[in-house]
């Protein structure tokens, strides 16, 4: 996959994220909630200070910083080495816009706007974004990868006369 293409990726991920966000949070009040699909998909606008699941709240500078860190490997390793496949590509992008929508957020605010909440009665995920669903299936997609790589193309050439002397109908 052409890195162009992997820049796309990111560009549409980073560009979902944060008009998703801008929408909610002009919509919504902190902590409101709106039923999108009953009680199985909710919007649930809330500021997350800290990562995953509101993990170590109040280092901010601490998740800036770990979040340039691995946009500047990942980047790297893009700048080196083109993706062989698709898929890799794919995962590539959707981590980098993924990063940079949830980075912009700590960057301007210093948390992350979370508003997307699925489960049932008392049986709720955490509420996470765009930038989550980017980051967490881009990961996904890379594991995916390591695990079970693409194999590579055999390549059937068929007897070719004017080739191998040696086939059937050649030139001896």
């Amino acid at each position: 996959m052409r890195r162009a293409a992997v820049c796309a990726i990111a560009a549409i991920v980073l560009g979902v994220d944060l008009v998703t966000k801008a929408l909610v949070s002009g919509l919504l009040s902190l902590n409101q909630s709106v039923d999108v699909v009953g009680e199985w998909v909710r919007l649930t606008y809330v500021r997350n200070p800290g990562v995953a699941f509101s993990l170590f709240p109040g280092r901010r500078g601490t998740f800036i910083a770990l979040s340039v860190a691995g946009l500047c490997v990942v980047g790297y390793y893009l700048v080196r080495h083109a993706p062989r496949t698709i898929r890799d590509g794919l995962a590539i992008g959707l981590f980098i816009g993924g990063a940079l929508g949830n980075l912009v957020d700590r960057v301007r605010t210093g948390e992350v706007i979370d508003f997307i909440e699925v489960g049932v009665r008392t049986h709720r995920f955490p509420v996470f974004n765009v930038a989550d669903i980017g980051v967490t299936c881009g990961v996904a997609l890379l594991v995916l990868s390591t695990v079970f790589p693409p194999r590579p193309r055999v390549v059937d050439i068929p007897d070719d006369p004017a080739i191998d002397p040696g086939a059937a109908g050649g030139i001896r």
